[in-house]
């Protein structure tokens, strides 16, 4: 998924996995104008309350961002939240170099660890950091009304 945002892959995964009740694979990138994306419904349920998300940063050498295991389910209440937004943050896969918004890069050898970028290991052109340069911006904003 995140030198390509192809999801063949993932997608066997699922096929192959007992734990996935749900899946929706996006149409392919936001609107450059818009900026966003709106997803067919995720079928969730007593079972099956919790939610994950992957999606490539593109263009770019092998970054992604995404969330894991959101429970949609307020256990102190015992009801479904109404609304979940979440604010995801960039990610490296470790088989890429490159610290722009360009694709095909030399490929990362021995390939690295995937981490998500800090302050410190942010590429050096700042594209993820703020002003101060001490604190790495969200690129995504994920907002999940609940339907029932």
């Amino acid at each position: 998924v995140a030198e390509t945002g192809d999801t063949l892959i993932l997608e066997a995964e699922f096929d192959a996995s007992s734990q996935v009740f749900s899946a929706v694979i996006g149409s392919g990138m936001a609107s450059s104008e818009t900026l966003t994306q709106t997803f067919a419904n995720v079928l969730m349920g007593p079972s099956s309350h919790y939610m994950s998300t992957i999606t490539s940063v593109a263009p770019s050498p092998d970054w992604f961002t995404g969330f894991y295991g959101v429970d949609f389910v307020n256990k102190r209440k015992g009801t479904w939240y109404d609304t979940v937004v979440i604010s995801t943050y960039p990610w490296d896969a470790g088989t890429e170099n490159g610290d722009t918004y360009k694709r095909k890069n030399a490929v990362t050898s021995p390939k690295e660890p995937i981490t998500r970028f800090g302050p410190s290991t942010a590429p050096s052109t700042g594209v993820f950091l703020n002003k101060g340069k001490d604190d790495v911006l969200p690129v995504g904003i994920w907002s999940c009304k609940i339907q029932t």
